[in-house]
């Protein structure tokens, strides 16, 4: 089963929204995306956020990215605004910059309102505002799309039946027919893109 991934950059208008003035840069590597903005050190009274849209209900695990910047703070003040709440995590921004660094796990809902991150200017050096992403636990998750089908051929390797094996109705397994006939059975996920394939030929 895939996971669930929310991903918002700074340059997504239409998820994002700044109170001050944040500069927009695109020099250095390890951003997202175009480019990053940056604010120097303030009282709190200028923000970047980023909202989130969930789609599916869950425990997400946070992170943030942002590049390397001269005079960047130790001390960057991040919110994340979930189901239960809201969280304070302080990043070190002079440190793992390129990388996806966690702020934590926490719930949020797909119909939840104002869940969103938020990143203030309310520390001691240059805080960067990159982008975020969400990842979804899908650990405790049931796969509802796993199927197993039997493939029956006749002699000159026409297909002659299809039949899903497995469980049937009333708890009994579907039994595999015709002896001397060759089956093939394929093992095959929804969504994956892969499959396992087991052949034998009864004689």
């Amino acid at each position: 089963m895939g996971k669930q991934v929310v991903l918002v950059d700074n340059s997504d208008f239409n998820n994002t929204a700044t109170a001050g003035a944040w500069t927009a840069a695109a020099s250095g590597a390890g951003f997202q995306g175009y480019n990053y903005h940056t604010h120097g050190a303030g009282t709190g009274a200028s923000a970047f956020t980023w909202n989130l849209i969930i789609p599916q209900d869950g425990d997400y695990d946070v992170y943030v990215k942002y590049p390397s910047v001269s005079g960047a703070a130790s001390n960057a003040p991040f919110k994340i605004e979930h189901t239960g709440g809201s969280t304070s995590k302080t990043v070190d921004q002079t440190k793992d910059a390129g990388t996806w660094v966690s702020l934590g796990r926490y719930a949020f809902t797909a119909s939840g309102a104002n869940q969103k991150i938020t990143l203030s200017d309310n520390a001691n050096g240059t805080v960067v505002a990159d982008a975020v992403k969400l990842v979804r636990d899908n650990a405790a998750d049931v796969d509802n799309e796993k199927k197993d089908f039997t493939y029956t051929y006749d002699p000159n390797g026409n297909l002659v039946q299809l039949r899903r094996c497995g469980p049937a109705p009333g708890g009994e397994a579907v039994r595999r027919r015709g002896r001397g006939r060759a089956h093939h059975r394929l093992h095959a996920q929804r969504g994956s893109g892969q499959g396992r394939g087991q052949g034998d030929e009864r004689r």
